[in-house]
């Protein structure tokens, strides 16, 4: 078989005197070079060989003074030159080298091994370095305690000379190679010196190493490989030698290449995995500067070497001169030395496919399409290999499949101190010693081919457990069975390969022991040995076991004659569920393998047992989540793509496995397993973030000294409690999960990476409080819980795992959790209080706790996410959430008590109450019938509970997805919740039943794409971003599973909750329930603290309380039918929006006036100038007018015009004699368009019409009407005496002209009686009092005049009378202080104008009323600084209510400062005899606290419309609330009650704006807008825009005030949202006003000449380096002043970028919460340039929490030292 060229070389003997010889005749040549990366930069360190030997002298000086040849050392030292010296040493003493590895910590997992093997060496020496001395020191065990540790790098090289020549024999032992034992305890292979010299020189030969090679490793030194494959080879052949450690390649595999590159290395191997690591992680762009020409074997061994990795390796690295022929596969084992068999260098790979049916026989059998297998070569000179038949030991022939045999000089001595291990492995036959290797091949055209072990292995997760020592235990623990009966064998479970026994009992145990108390001792039997459940058991009759004729057992057969049911078995178990239970069959038993199959999944994620094949998955504890965990095994188990749809259509577990059967049938089912996530072997270098973690990241660079991403938990602890053991365990599990000792720093290119520590960091606090007096304890411990709660965590420094113990009593504690979300969820809370009770037990026991090994770290998910979600599935689930949400995001408008505030988080509170038990057993029932599931249920009400408080349709809520839908994240503790936002389309009419299944199939749908991150989403989709408001979504609703009851079984502690005070609200508002074993169901209103108060929210929890019990008791009701009101909340909105008249009989208004004229008749009336009329007068003269009147024909219900100028005495004259004649008055003010008043003369269908002679050219002449002008009129002879005309109650008083919204005018007719009902009750609102003189402000055409003309007139005040020009600017200063006017009614637009003219003038304004639109709080104020003394009176009211229906008094004398927390003042309360109410869409009253349309009823209502019945009928309504027939009108406004009785106007329901799918209100924006310094008035419109709706703003300054648009976009920048910011300002002197001085929106030019849009750029260098950084990050050309960065494609995540370029150029530290402020680079500029004391205050926020930490720091250490 050799075919090799063999060098004829002198060999040396041993490696003493070789190296020497080297030292003396190549003192200058390089032996080693030990590379290592400073900054990315490589650095090596040489060694020649006289410094080698001088090193390796030295030490061997030392050792020779304090031991002997033959003891043993210790080699605890990382890859580098000290582990090369200190195994010199010990051959230069003959002291036998026992090469290990340093723990990776002090835990008992790492330690096991360790100790072992030190026990097992029986070691008198230790060698290792300084910075690995204080790991050994602290281990406390005799095998080191007893031991000299000597470190290596300490050694002074002037002992050199001391050490004495010492010669190795042939025979003596160089060092033990210790390798994995089948069982626990590792077997010490003896390697002779003559051992290594053979296999060197066979390993020299075999890859044909000559003295031009170059060796590079990274292999480690502890194991035969590295040793002596990487290093002892090249010195045996005298050529360099290059070093790396293991980490330094897995960190970045890459460096492997860039070492060979660079020192043009020849010779350089590995195992398999490290090649398919540089195949999958080398970029090609890293291969640009690599040449890989020199490299000429590349060996593979110790694992399978595969084919296609191979194959790949080739193609991905051919390109930088890699040769196919370099690959070199080889076999060998530490049993051997190290080289058993290798191919010919540069001949390459060779590869065969065998038939696999041919294998299973036993035979190799070459096939056109079979199992690809790699030879792995041939053995060298003076070495052979054999195959044995394993059972027979007979040789084997070519070709078949058997057991490798070796022999030859390179055989190991045996094994250290195992004489019986020995014997069995080396074995003597035909006159040689053959090494039995336990490996399975054939021999193939004289190439070696290895299929695996020949060990029945059961390897489970990695962990290998022989079945003969299963078959041991079950022996020695379970009595019951008979001795040499048991047979263990490999099974298929649900996540691999699991454990089944078969064992025989006899006849007699049989009737003594019940087959399940049996399968229960042998199942804890397992576990306790193996860590692992017992899957299978087979209870066989005695005889049954399979045997060969020799008596040795058969498993393989065992196993086929359980899955043939073939075994004479009385019981059968498998995988939790009795096939065969001793008696017969089950009933309803599972009928084939699939159901068996299925029923194992569903036990193990129910954690139930004995399942039949009808049971309900739903019914018998499953919920969404367990169904995503379902759907994943089923999906890895069949690899198919069985998702939760599935489950949720076929929820019975024969319809489930008939389901997964057609998924098998079907052609185009695909495998679930292509997406595996596998370990990421690099876990030294930093690891990206998940998505879901860049969020988190970003929103904490957003606010750092928040916890409103906190995850916190408390539990009080009954019971003894071990501490020792508790912290331990907890140290365990920190261990256990690299997420709790993950931190996050930024790298120098911007990304943000996460690092884990390999420190397990002191995350406990202990405070015992046991001194502390009982009636104080529980404050103290509220004190010290808040202090714990309270420190924000630093994600860069980390931990970010808090735990605090809180002892009370000797038997009682508080135990804390705070954990960062970014490393933990919800459900990782639930793992982390397991997996803390297993440790916590096998601590107090003293064994291991027997989890499952984590089939991967959280770094290994966030890698594979990236890369999943970029291979294409980030597409098609993006596709389907634009589809679902569509193009439009409304914002969900919460009516809150206080305004909302541009922060991104509040103070949280929290209000809890528990769901009626039976009202859930219902829900539970209903969902079961409609294939939904508890949390379905839940989320339908509360979507119907926010449609019934908002009146919006479009319902979006936030719904956390646990993201554990594949198997490998079950058990992980990490951040893998994601949000879906689940859409639900509601109205009135729609029934509870309907909504559920419009959100089941949402809820099911939406699990086939959860996969998505919110973020990217975001992204995505593009809203508009605010700070007030979180994108997509405003509320959220958590499903939440808690379950304590292992927690208290493992640990043996009583546990209940301790309540956690709240920190900060991520949103306005969660609900949260908590679902208990139990099935009971608590619910959580988690709210912002600052917006709402806590009764609207305890009103809002018995509220979804009602909607819960309607669905359960009647899904079938309307959402709208749904009585929400308590009888207690229907007193109160009766309470607050009634009121009855104080009128008892009727009395025309004109009446009142008639009465002052007789009781006053000397007093002022009618003041006009210079002019003055007496009540007398007034009386008189209007008397002889109506009798006038009268003579013409006017009568009741006759309509009569009056046209005549706003400040002469005679319009009130005309007015009152209108009135006295029985007609009803119809305004028509002169000032307006003939156009108009023509409109309102023919729809009125007047027959006359008062007027001036001087204005009568300007009012349109229509036949018909008879036109009196009252100069010409004779009235002397007229009648003074008062008529006697008789009206009642609904005769009519007047006709006011309102716009209509088609354009055209509609008179409103009101009716005496609601007029004077009216009348007498705002006298009392506006404290009108005898002497008092109020100024005429409104034209007549508006029925607020009604108001002001009539009231002080019947009250015994005066009226002042005003013309137009009166009223501009200082004149009506002027105005006021002539007349002492102690009444003032004006627009709030025209207030404002006033205030500033005001300033220092003296005045006598008692009462000041504002009216005709919304008064913003800003303007009150105003106005309660300039009339310090007056009552303020917001007065409220359509013209069809009369006037002033509602009205808010502001009294000087209660009030010093306006008591108000939204953007207005409240509308107030009802005024009279009037109603109102708060209602939705189908008239159902709304809440307190919730937003509805305003119903005004009650007497105090207009007649309607004139002439128009159909518009008359549709806005006066039946009145539902009236048993006698009364009447509402519905207003069209948004309003709601508030705390304290007052209404709120929110707005007008058909003026509602969207701008880019936001919906906003003109009047907030104005508000901003006017709060800016020198903006006297302004007025917003939307218009459209060549971009679509756009917002315009037009100002009027103050008087010498230049305003800038860019200043002003700047300023609103930072109250208001971007898409509330007007694209374009027109700036005017005054705002065209209306004649009844409201801003005239109609008037206002168009804005053509201001709507530019050309690129604005950068003034100053601040403004061109934000620009240039935001043109960079951006990718974009240019960035103009006024540019949106968002609007330019930036997100959240860039921001991170922009903020580090801007911190490096300007030298700043800037907050990310900032940068999402100011999104304008002009804004930005500004921001920075004030930027002082904003810096300032952040510094103190730092301080503050660096203080809190350094507590916290303190209590930690403390905490240490009582561990």
């Amino acid at each position: 078989m050799n075919t090799r060229l063999i060098p004829s070389r002198s060999y040396p003997d041993n490696f003493v005197t070789h190296l020497q010889t080297l030292a003396r005749e190549r003192s200058v040549d390089t032996a080693l070079i030990v590379i290592s990366a400073e900054n990315e930069i490589l650095v090596d360190k040489k060694f020649d060989y006289a410094s080698l030997d001088l090193q390796v002298r030295a030490l061997a000086a030392v050792m020779q003074n304090h031991f002997s040849p033959g003891e043993r050392a210790l080699l605890l030292l990382n890859n580098d030159e000290h582990y090369v010296i200190s195994f010199l040493a010990c051959l230069y003493t003959g002291i036998i080298a026992v090469p290990i590895f340093p723990p990776e910590s002090l835990r008992e997992r790492h330690l096991a091994r360790l100790i072992a093997i030190a026990d097992d060496a029986q070691a008198s020496c230790i060698l290792t370095g300084s910075k690995i001395l204080p790991l050994i020191t602290s281990v406390t065990t005799a095998q080191f305690s007893e031991a000299t540790i000597l470190t290596v790098d300490t050694i002074d090289q002037a002992n050199a000379p001391l050490w004495e020549a010492y010669t190795p024999k042939g025979d003596e032992i160089a060092f033990l190679q210790y390798t994995s034992g089948s069982t626990s305890t590792p077997k010490g292979v003896m390697v002779s010196h003559h051992n290594l010299m053979m296999n060197a020189k066979a390993f020299e030969e075999g890859m044909s190493i000559n003295e031009n090679d170059i060796f590079v490793s990274w292999l480690p030194l502890y194991h035969d490989m590295g040793l002596i494959g990487g290093l002892l080879q090249p010195i045996h052949r005298g050529i360099p030698a290059i070093l790396m450690t293991p980490n330094f390649f897995i960190e970045k595999p890459v460096r492997w290449l860039e070492v060979i590159s660079r020192y043009r290395a020849t010779v350089s191997g590995a195992p398999n995995f490290a090649f398919q690591l540089c195949v999958d992680r080398v970029r090609s762009s890293q291969l640009l500067d690599i040449d890989l020409s020199t490299w000429r074997v590349a060996f593979s061994g110790a694992e399978p070497v595969r084919r296609e990795t191979m194959q790949a390796f080739i193609e991905c690295f051919g390109p930088a001169g890699f040769s196919a022929g370099t690959i070199y596969p080889c076999y060998g084992l530490a049993e051997a030395t190290l080289f058993v068999t290798g191919g010919v260098r540069g001949e390459g790979m060779q590869t065969h496919e065998f038939s696999s049916e041919a294998l299973a026989l036993g035979r190799a059998e070459l096939a056109t399409e079979g199992m690809p297998i790699v030879a792995c070569g041939f053995p060298a000179s003076n070495h052979s290999i054999k195959i044995v038949d394993p059972e027979k030991l007979i040789p084997l022939t070519d070709g078949n499949v058997g057991e490798i045999w070796a022999d030859g000089p390179s055989l190991a001595c045996g094994y250290w101190k195992r004489p019986q291990e020995t014997a069995q492995a080396f074995v003597h036959t035909e006159g040689a010693r053959w090494l039995r290797t336990g490996d399975l091949g054939f021999i193939h055209a004289r190439q070696l081919y290895i299929m695996g072990r020949c060990k029945d292995l059961i390897i489970i997760r990695g962990q290998n457990i022989y079945p003969q020592d299963v078959e041991l235990i079950v022996e020695e623990e379970v009595e019951a069975v008979r001795k040499g009966r048991v047979a263990a064998f490999s099974v298929q479970a649900v996540e691999g390969e699991g454990i089944g026994v078969a064992v025989e009992v006899s006849r007699n145990m049989q009737k003594l022991i019940s087959a399940e108390a049996l399968i229960e001792v042998l199942s804890e039997a397992v576990s306790a040995s193996c860590n692992e459940s017992l899957s299978v058991a087979v209870l066989l009759n005695p005889g049954a076991l399979p045997k060969t004729s020799s008596g040795k057992l058969q498993r393989t057969a065992c196993r086929q004659g359980w899955l043939e049911r073939t075994l004479d078995a009385y019981a059968i178990y498998e995988y939790g569920y009795f096939i065969l239970d001793g008696k017969e069959q089950l009933p309803q038993a599972l009928t084939d393998e699939t159901e068996i199959a299925v029923a194992a999944v569903w036990e193990s994620v129910l954690n139930r047992t004995v399942l039949t094949r009808k049971d309900h998955f739903f019914a018998i504890g499953g919920n969404s989540l367990t169904a995503i965990q379902v759907a994943a095994h089923i999906s890895e188990h069949w690899s198919i793509q069985f998702t939760p749809r599935n489950l949720f259509h076929n929820p019975r577990l024969h319809e489930c496995a008939a389901e997964i059967k057609d998924f098998l049938s079907s052609s185009s089912s695909q495998s679930a397993s292509e997406n595996r996530i596998l370990p990421v072997r690099n876990k030294v270098n930093a690891l990206p973030l998940s998505f879901g973690q860049q969020r988190l990241w970003f929103l904490w660079q957003l606010d750092s000294f928040s916890n409103a991403y906190n995850i916190q938990h408390a539990l009080r602890l009954s019971g003894a409690l071990d501490k020792r053991a508790f912290y331990a365990s907890i140290d365990d599990l920190i261990e256990r999960h690299e997420s709790l000792h993950t931190i996050f720093r930024v790298a120098e290119d911007g990304a943000v990476e996460q690092f884990i520590h390999p420190e397990i960091p002191n995350v406990i606090t202990e405070i015992d409080l046991r001194d502390i007096t009982i009636t104080k304890r529980e404050a103290e411990v509220a004190k010290e819980v808040q202090k714990i709660i309270s420190i924000p965590f630093d994600l860069t420094q980390g931990p970010l795992l808090r735990i605090a113990l809180i002892q009370l009593t000797e038997n009682e504690s508080i135990f804390v959790i705070v954990m960062h979300h970014i490393v933990s969820d919800g459900v990782s809370v639930q793992i982390l209080l397991n997996e803390l009770a297993s440790f916590y037990q096998a601590r107090v026991q003293g064994k291991s706790a027997g989890l499952d090994n984590l089939p991967i770290q959280y770094v290994d998910y966030a890698v594979w996410q990236q890369e999943w979600l970029e291979a294409g599935e980030k597409d098609r689930q993006l596709a389907y959430w634009r589809d679902y949400l569509g193009d439009e995001h409304p914002i969900l408008l919460l009516p809150t008590n206080r305004v909302r505030q541009p922060v991104t988080s509040y103070q949280a509170g929290r209000y809890s109450f528990d769901m009626p038990l039976n009202v859930l057993n219902k829900l539970r029932q209903s969902a079961l019938h409609r294939g939904a599931t508890l949390f379905i249920t839940l989320l339908t009400v509360f979507q119907a509970l926010l449609f019934r408080y908002t009146g919006q349709q479009d319902i979006r809520v936030g719904v956390p997805v646990a993201g554990r839908n594949r198997i490998e994240t079950f058990r992980l503790i990490g951040f893998f919740v994601n949000t879906q936002v689940l859409r639900s389309q509601l109205d009135g009419r729609m029934s509870l039943d309907e909504l559920l299944n419009q959100t089941r199939e949402a809820a099911i749908n939406a699990q086939s794409y959860q996969d998505l991150p919110f973020e990217q989403l975001v992204e995505a989709l593009h809203p508009q971003r605010d700070l007030r408001h979180s994108p997509l979504f405003q509320v959220t609703f958590n499903h939440l599973l808690k379950d304590y009851r292992f927690f208290q079984e493992f640990s043996g502690l009583a546990l209940t909750d301790y309540s956690l005070p709240e920190q900060s609200a991520q949103l306005e508002l969660r609900l949260e329930t908590i679902e208990l074993p139990d099935g009971s169901v608590n619910a959580s209103f988690i709210y912002a603290y600052e917006l709402f108060n806590s009764s609207w929210i305890e009103r809002l929890g018995q509220h979804y309380l009602r909607i819960l019990e309607a669905l359960a008791d009647c899904p079938t009701m309307m959402i709208s039918d749904i009585d929400l009101l308590s009888e207690e909340d229907k007193q109160q909105l009766e309470t607050w929006g009634t009121h009855r008249s104080d009128v008892s009989v009727f009395q025309p208004v004109h009446q009142l006036i008639e009465h002052q004229a007789e009781s006053n008749p000397n007093r002022v009336a009618v003041i006009s100038s210079h002019i003055e009329l007496s009540y007398a007068e007034l009386n008189c003269r209007s008397n002889q007018l109506a009798h006038r009147l009268i003579s013409l024909g006017v009568r009741p219900e006759m309509g009569v015009g009056i046209a005549i100028e706003r400040n002469s005495i005679e319009l009130i004259i005309g007015l009152l004699a209108i009135l006295k004649a029985g007609g009803g008055y119809v305004p028509l003010d002169p000032e307006y368009p003939t156009e108009r008043l023509d409109y309102m003369l023919a729809d009125s269908d007047i027959q006359f019409l008062l007027t001036q002679a001087h204005i009568k050219s300007r009012i349109p002449h229509k036949e018909g009407i008879e036109i009196l002008a009252l100069e010409a009129l004779d009235l002397s002879a007229g009648l003074k005496i008062n008529p006697e005309v008789a009206l009642h109650d609904q005769s009519l008083a007047y006709v006011i002209y309102t716009s209509g919204s088609t354009g055209r005018p509609k008179g409103v007719s009101v009716a005496h009686g609601p007029l004077a009902i009216h009348l007498s009750a705002i006298k009392e609102i506006y404290d009108v009092r005898p002497g008092d003189r109020e100024l005429m402000f409104f034209s007549m055409n508006f029925d607020a005049a009604a108001e002001q003309w009539i009231t002080p007139l019947t009250q015994g005040a005066a009226l002042v009378l005003s013309s137009t020009s009166d009223l501009a600017g200082d004149g009506f200063v002027d105005l006021i202080e002539k007349h002492h006017i102690t009444t003032l009614h004006l627009p709030p637009a025209y207030l404002r104008m006033l205030l500033p003219l005001m300033n220092g003038k003296a005045h006598s304004v008692r009462t000041c009323i504002a009216g005709g639109e919304a008064w913003y709080v800003n303007d009150v104020m105003a106005v309660r600084d300039a009339f310090r003394n007056a009552r303020l009176v917001n007065a409220y009211g359509p013209t069809e209510t009369v006037i002033t229906p509602a009205a808010w008094i502001s009294h000087a004398d209660k009030d010093d400062r306006i008591c108000v927390e939204s953007e207005y003042v409240p509308i107030g309360v009802p005024v009279g005899a009037r109603n109102l109410y708060v209602m939705d869409a189908q008239l159902n009253l709304v809440p307190p606290g919730a937003i509805g349309e305003l119903y005004v009823g009650g007497e105090g209502l207009a007649r309607g419309y004139l002439g128009r019945p159909a518009l008359t009928s549709e806005r006066f309504i039946p009145d539902p609330f009236d048993s006698l027939g009364g009447r509402l009108y519905r207003t069209g406004d948004w309003v709601r009650w508030r705390e304290e009785g007052k209404l709120e106007y929110l707005g007008r329901v058909d003026q509602q704006i969207k701008i880019r799918g936001f919906r906003v209100e003109l009047g907030e924006i104005e508000a901003q807008i006017l709060a800016q310094t020198g903006v006297r008035e302004v007025a917003v419109l939307a218009q459209e825009g060549h971009g679509g709706l756009r917002l315009v703003a037009y100002l009027a300054p103050h008087n010498g005030v230049q305003l800038s648009s860019a200043l002003l976009k700047t300023s609103l920048a930072a109250t208001l949202p971007e898409y509330m910011i007007p694209s374009l300002f027109v700036f005017l002197e005054v705002l065209p006003l209306n004649p009844n001085g409201k801003i005239d929106r109609k008037a206002l030019p168009l804005p053509e000449q201001y709507d530019k849009t050309d690129y604005e750029p950068p003034v100053n260098a601040l403004e061109t380096v934000i620009a240039e950084i935001w043109s960079d990050v951006l990718g974009i050309p240019q960035v103009g002043l006024q540019n949106n960065f968002f609007d330019l494609g930036g997100h959240s995540l860039l921001l991170i970028k922009v903020k580090q370029k801007l911190e490096e150029r300007l030298n700043i530290h800037i907050a990310i919460i900032d940068l999402f402020k100011y999104t304008t680079v002009a804004s930005l500029a500004k921001f920075v340039n004030q930027g002082d004391t904003r810096n300032a205050s952040l510094q103190r926020h730092r301080e503050r929490a660096q203080r809190q930490r350094s507590t916290f720091i303190q209590r930690k250490q403390k905490a240490e030292r009582i561990h």
